[in-house]
């Protein structure tokens, strides 16, 4: 059997990806920030599928300390991991800050899948092809980060924010999938698709408006959106394929500040930095 730990598994395009893993037989872990919620969730699955091995493990991203504990949990009870997901993504539409004093999209988005992934890295190279899968997408075109001013406390822009955090996922598999060569663990990041999930909830105004408006008639569906994730954790033939990134299932060359590596190493020092007291 494989095992797969997803963050954000309770709805949209995680829930669909733990019902897609749970159908071909792998045993899958949420974490979760809602127990009654990521109960609820597994129960469905599990009744859907026919497979009872769906769980989840309590756990808040928004704050770096009790990221830390859920791994450990994680690590007692999962010694290894197929397919580690950091699906879990935040867009805030007013500038919010995390318990540890950071603005939300990059604690959540970034931070906190930084840290979970940097403490299950053992548990993933012990599985006998371990990947790591990071839930981009492809607003990291957009994004503009500020390395002096990495929470945004001089200008706010929910669009600005979410895709800076999207580009920094992207940078962490690059990153990861140098460090992994020999391993046999892979690093990969993905675009899901433009899908109709609750993940822009919070815009207001015209253009909350507007999204709802569109979103049911343009927007795909959570399941397609999860079949690129499915793909990446349990495809054959991607066992050498490494920091690379991905859209509807195909392999697609980066661009932009993708591209820079200067940057990828400054963001990855003002990272490990923050986190130093948790690694």
């Amino acid at each position: 059997m494989k095992y797969s730990v997803i963050t954000g598994g309770t709805e949209g395009i995680g829930k669909a990806t733990v019902s897609g893993l749970a159908e071909r037989g792998w045993s899958v872990t949420m974490i979760a920030r809602n127990p009654d919620k990521a109960e609820a969730t597994a129960k469905e699955i599990r009744a859907k599928t026919g497979n009872q091995n769906v769980d989840f493990i309590a756990g808040d991203l928004s704050s770096l300390e009790n990221v830390a504990n859920t791994a450990k949990t994680v690590r007692k009870k999962i010694p290894k991991i197929d397919a580690l997901i950091n699906n879990a993504g935040l867009m805030s539409p007013e500038r919010q800050i995390s318990k540890d004093g950071y603005e939300m999209n990059f604690a959540v988005n970034h931070l906190a899948h930084v840290l979970l992934t940097e403490l299950l890295l053992e548990n993933v190279k012990a599985a006998s092809q371990g990947r790591i899968i990071a839930v981009s997408s492809k607003l990291y075109r957009n994004a503009k980060p500020d390395l002096s001013d990495l929470s945004r406390e001089k200008k706010y822009s929910w669009i600005q924010a979410y895709a800076d955090s999207k580009l920094y996922n992207i940078f962490y598999a690059q990153e990861l999938a140098d460090r992994l060569q020999g391993s046999g663990a892979t690093a990969n990041s993905l675009h899901p698709g433009v899908v109709n999930t609750s993940l822009a909830r919070g815009l207001k105004g015209p253009i909350g408006f507007v999204f709802s408006g569109i979103k049911n008639l343009f927007f795909i569906s959570p399941e397609k959106g999860a079949r690129t994730s499915i793909y990446l954790a349990d495809a054959p033939g991607l066992e050498k394929i490494s920091g690379q990134y991905f859209e509807d299932r195909v392999q697609v060359p980066l661009s932009g500040l993708a591209l820079n590596g200067e940057l990828r190493k400054r963001i990855g020092e003002e990272t490990r930095k923050i986190l130093s007291k948790f690694l």
